[in-house]
């Protein structure tokens, strides 16, 4: 890992229009949290540096991407005591909370537990960890500005509106994070988030949710002949050309029926066996951004019955380390990847089956690997959603308010169960609570508009240094011959267009 900085930061000096001091920050952040990745996996890698750097205005794609795939640049901004990031006089003392490490607006939709209620939740744990409240709090309100400034792509009118309403957007998610932080250091209860809550953008994610259970079958597999169900391959839509079904490489797909029956064990229900019988498995490319190079697998199972209406459609993905700093005691709250996993729909979440198919083990292939339903009846946030009705400035409004309430809930408990970091969050606040809203108003607004500059600087990066950063290939980062074919292959990795 050193040696792979070094060997970038000597690129960098060495290219013919050397990098400015930020380009250099952004990519040495970039490159110390997934060089290792770079040298062993360089066609994924590359898929995800191309995603991070679309900008694409008719499609109001941009700096958004850019924001979900630059957690590192981020977290090493909150380390450098000379940005007002990286500043605050509301500095909590006590436990930190056990949060999910990357709050932006599309790591939230709708979970669907286990006796059929849905909820608003994180959707991505990946990153879950015990994460001081305000760079939480700061990765949130960044991201809605974002999206306030992405969203209402053909409507140049609304968009500006939008625009001019940032402030206001913060301030709602920051006031209902203080004021819900403060009821529940009060005693109020950790509730689970089950309307719209006056929120247009919610309401229409658990609209979805009751309208789209089933459909993912008919969208990801076909029936044969003989009624049999099997997943689809190559593209399934034509509008995002990159996102694909591939064969999974042998070695991978002899080792999901293991992995299955580890995952079935670990669930706090679990369905018979027979429910998890295998039928088919793909591998899934171009997901995800700061996941992209992960492998990810769709398994379909037979389910309750022998009718192949309601075989089962799982996520298989390949797990790593949260990236969180690790400097407070207890440090690690877990020995493995795969526990911090477990730990975290276990505290983040209002309750541990908000999926009940979402369990962690140990190993796939070596692996650390999560398993989760794939169904449309779990609808994601999207910012290109927000357009019309769900993208006025009162929409945005709105969605930020419930946002930031479900944040303080979500940072109220500590790993012993108790709402101990709610308690020293709202005694930081309360020292001036008013000047608390409006500083982390100032800070989100600033700090978006150095994310958006820091989107052109990486882009004038990739110009010059490629789509590897400068990291050099070594015959010595080879995977291994079973993950060969999950690392190395297809021999062409789709790259989002356009990206430049």
């Amino acid at each position: 890992m050193l040696r792979s900085a070094l060997a970038t930061l000597v690129l960098l000096c060495a290219c013919e229009a050397p990098l400015d001091a930020r380009e250099t920050a952004i990519v040495g952040a970039m490159v110390r949290a997934d060089g290792p990745l770079i040298r062993s996996r360089p066609a994924l890698m590359a898929g995800k540096y191309a995603r991070m750097a679309r900008f694409d205005a008719a499609g109001g794609e941009g700096a958004f991407d850019f924001y979900r795939g630059e957690a590192p640049v981020f977290r090493a901004d909150l380390a450098d005591g000379r940005l007002p990031i990286a500043r605050t006089e509301f500095e909590a003392a006590g436990p930190l909370p056990f949060s999910f490490g990357d709050p932006h607006p599309e790591n939230f939709g709708i979970l669907v537990a286990s006796d059929g209620t849905a909820a608003l939740e994180p959707n991505d744990l990946d990153a879950a960890d015990r994460i001081p409240y305000h760079w939480e709090l700061r990765r949130l309100t960044v991201g809605l500005v974002l999206a306030a400034r992405q969203s209402n792509a053909d409507d140049a009118a609304a968009r500006a509106a939008a625009i001019a309403a940032e402030a206001d957007v913060v301030r709602a998610c920051v006031t209902a994070y203080r004021d819900q932080t403060h009821a529940l250091a009060g005693g109020a209860a950790l509730a689970r988030v089950t309307t719209g809550g006056g929120s247009a953008v919610i309401a229409d994610l658990f609209r979805r949710s009751a309208s789209g259970a089933g459909t993912t079958l008919d969208e990801l597999t076909t029936l044969d002949g003989s009624g049999a169900r099997h997943l689809r391959r190559g593209v399934l839509d034509p509008t995002q050309p990159e996102q694909v079904f591939v064969e999974l490489s042998d070695a991978a797909r002899a080792d999901v029926p293991r992995v299955l029956e580890a995952a079935r064990a670990r669930m706090t229900s679990p369905p018979p066996a027979e429910q998890f019988t295998l039928i088919d498995a793909v591998r899934e490319l171009g997901s995800g951004v700061a996941s992209w190079p992960r492998v990810r697998a769709i398994v379909l199972l037979r389910g309750p019955s022998d009718a192949s209406d309601d075989d089962l459609l799982l996520e298989l993905k390949e797990l790593g380390d949260s990236g969180a700093p690790a400097v407070y005691p207890p440090f690690r709250p877990t020995d493995d990847v795969a526990a911090r996993i477990v730990l975290a729909t276990q505290t983040v979440w209002a309750r541990a089956d908000a999926d009940p198919f979402w369990v962690a083990t140990p190993s796939w292939l070596g692996m650390p690997a999560q398993v989760r339903s794939e169904t449309n009846a779990h609808p994601t946030l999207r910012v290109h959603r927000l357009h019309g009705a769900l993208g006025t400035p009162a929409a945005l409004v709105d969605l930020a308010r419930v946002l930031g309430g479900l944040l303080a809930r979500i940072t109220a408990r500590g790993l012993d169960g108790s709402v101990a970091p709610a308690r020293a969050i709202d005694a930081a606040i309360q020292r001036d609570p008013d000047r608390f809203v409006e500083s982390e108003v100032a800070v989100a607004i600033e700090h978006a508009t150095r994310t958006e500059e820091d989107f052109e600087r990486f882009r004038s990066a990739l110009d010059r240094l490629g789509l590897d950063l400068g990291v050099p290939a070594d015959a010595a980062d080879r995977p291994r011959p079973e993950l060969m074919d999950l690392f190395c292959a297809p021999p062409t990795v789709p790259t989002p267009e356009p990206y430049r």
